[in-house]
């Protein structure tokens, strides 16, 4: 079973949501999926959140389904949450983590994580996203604007800290029935 899943998005549409996201006010991320920690040790960075019915959550669903697929991993998806637009300024960083929840009674776990680079890797140094596949290896995919990749919430990954610059990424789950 593959771990990870990549395909891009054209950059001018990266561009578009860019510039709808100016005027959508920012919060302090949270470490916990219910929204009741902050530990800028763990996490430390700046989010905003889509609309319900933004038009660019559809096109990251559409990409997250095709990766179920394609990559035979055939989860049972039954919902998307919203998109959360992040900013990573210098030292802001994600330590290793995963982004499901179980055990935690939520109605349901998350079962992929989709990321797209929303700005160019010129624009900032530092700030590599960093996946621990099924195999134990560290992939660290080079992403430009529009790069897209799709994996396993259940995967161990990161976000290093920012040197210079500021990085931005749109990130997507899509969910299953809670895990038993």
């Amino acid at each position: 079973m593959d771990s990870f899943y990549l395909t891009s998005v054209p950059s001018h549409l990266c561009d578009f949501v860019s510039n709808e996201f100016v005027d959508i006010e920012s919060s302090a991320a949270k470490t916990k999926r219910d929204g009741s920690v902050f530990n800028t040790k763990v996490r430390d960075t700046t989010v905003k959140f889509s609309p319900e019915f933004y038009w660019f959550n559809g096109v990251l669903n559409q990409i997250g389904l095709e990766a179920n697929f394609k990559t035979g991993w055939n989860f049972n998806i039954n919902q998307m949450e919203t998109m959360q637009y992040a900013e990573y300024k210098p030292d802001q960083h994600y330590k290793w983590h995963m982004d499901v929840s179980v055990m935690r009674g939520f109605p349901s776990d998350r079962r992929l994580t989709i990321v797209c680079a929303m700005n160019d890797r010129s624009e900032y140094t530092g700030g590599q996203l960093q996946i621990k596949q099924m195999d134990g290896k560290t992939f660290e995919p080079e992403l430009n604007k529009g790069d897209v990749i799709v994996f396993p919430s259940f995967l161990f990954h990161r976000v290093k800290p920012v040197k210079t610059g500021i990085r931005y990424s749109a990130v997507m789950w899509l969910n299953g029935p809670a895990f038993r």
